[in-house]
Order: structure tokens, then C-alpha cells, then sequence
């Protein structure tokens, strides 16, 4: 059915507003719900939090004792953020060249409909429509990944330095590099989020989707 080819503006929206629910207990609802190949690529919070504590406690029992750990934890804290990055980039660059042929497709599409130089299926109508909504919502579940992992960056880093506050912090200087990384910072993705919605907004604007809603869907 046409009518039930929209958007939810919940799509584009992460929420961290529970206040009883901890941010771990949240990763874990967004790591369960995501596809196969993303489920292993979020940051690996608990193991982060585990070589924090690890450190704290060799800090207590001596103030000079953590440096090997620190390194340990640091060494993880960077291999996670590697891996993030190269997850998103690799399903960035996919989407780009997916993006471009789902809009040749509505270009063609939409000419043979507006000119009337091809005959255009309404069943080819309403599938390229659900084509578009399944992309966005798999170009917001990139967005979504990406937020969830810059959060739990956040408060990893915030847990280091208040667990450590009296220690030398090895990542003092670096934490903004740490925080500064392409799966959060590139614009590539918005872009393509607000302009497939733009193309899937434009396709149902043409003259057969008022005919479809008319006829109330294609069977």
C-alpha cells in the first residue's frame, strides 16, 4: 500500500533521555537489534569499562603501578575506534554507490512518467518506493551506530579520567584526537540521509501516486 510508504521521524532520532537505564543496558537493546555484520562492530563497552576498573585498582594499591595497564587500556580503547571507523567508512562508501543508482533509477523513472516516453508499471512504481524507504532507514541505522558508539566514547573517556582524577592521564592530550574520528565528523551520511528522503518525497509526489492512492495500492 502507497499510504503505508513514510518515514517515521523517530528513524533519525537517538534517545539516551531513561534516566534509570544505563547507557550499557542501552548499547546493549541497539547492538541486539542491529544486522549481523554491525552487532560485532559497536565499541566494546563493557571490556573498556572492565580495564578502567583494572586500572583503578592497581592505582590504589600504587600510585606508580598503572602505567601497564594505562598502555593496555589505551592500546584497546584505540583498536576499538579503528574498528568503528573502518565498519563505517566501508558501509559508507557502499552506500554512496548505492545512493547513485537508486537515483538514476528515479530519474528514469520519473522522465518516462512526467514524458510519457515508456510505459511505467505501477508495480516497478511502488517497488522502487520501498527500495528507497528500506535504504533510508539502513542509511539511519548507520547514523544511529555511529551516535550510539560516539556516546559510549564520551562516557569511556569520562569514566577514565573519574576513576583516575589523581593520576597522570596519558589520554588527557589525546582525547579530543579520540573523539575527533570519521564515523562521527564526516557529513557524507546526513547528506545522503536528507537527499534519498528528498528523492523518495519527490517519486511520491508524481501523477501515479495519486492514482495509486486513488485505487488505494497496487496488488
Amino acid at each position: 500500500q502507497l499510504h503505508e510508504l513514510q518515514f517515521s521521524r523517530s528513524y533519525f532520532v537517538v534517545h539516551f533521555d531513561n534516566a534509570d537505564m544505563k547507557f550499557g543496558k542501552e548499547l546493549s537493546g541497539y547492538i541486539n537489534a542491529a544486522e549481523n555484520d554491525m552487532k560485532s562492530n559497536y565499541l566494546a563497552y563493557k571490556q573498556l569499562k572492565k580495564l578502567i576498573k583494572r586500572i583503578s585498582a592497581v592505582f590504589k594499591e600504587d600510585e606508580n603501578a598503572s602505567s601497564v595497564e594505562e598502555k593496555q587500556f589505551l592500546a584497546a580503547l584505540l583498536c576499538e575506534t579503528e574498528k568503528i571507523n573502518e565498519f563505517f567508512i566501508n558501509r559508507e562508501e557502499d552506500f554512496v554507490i548505492r545512493s547513485k543508482q537508486l537515483e538514476d533509477e528515479s530519474c528514469r523513472l520519473a522522465f518516462d512518467l512526467l514524458s510519457g516516453a515508456h510505459v511505467v508499471r505501477p508495480e516497478a512504481y511502488v517497488e522502487l518506493l520501498q527500495e528507497l524507504v528500506c535504504f533510508v532507514s539502513e542509511l539511519v541505522s548507520l547514523e544511529r551506530f555511529a551516535q550510539v558508539n560516539f556516546t559510549g566514547l564520551q562516557k569511556i573517556l569520562k569514566k577514565h579520567a573519574k576513576k583516575l582524577a589523581s593520576s597522570p592521564d596519558p589520554l588527557a592530550l589525546q582525547s579530543l584526537e579520540i573523539l575527533d574520528q570519521p564515523f562521527y565528523t564526516s557529513p557524507v551520511l546526513q547528506q545522503l540521509i536528507y537527499h534519498m528522503h528528498g528523492q523518495f518525497l519527490f517519486l511520491s509526489t508524481l501523477p501515479m501516486s495519486r492514482e495509486l492512492i486513488a485505487t488505494n495500492g497496487c496488488h
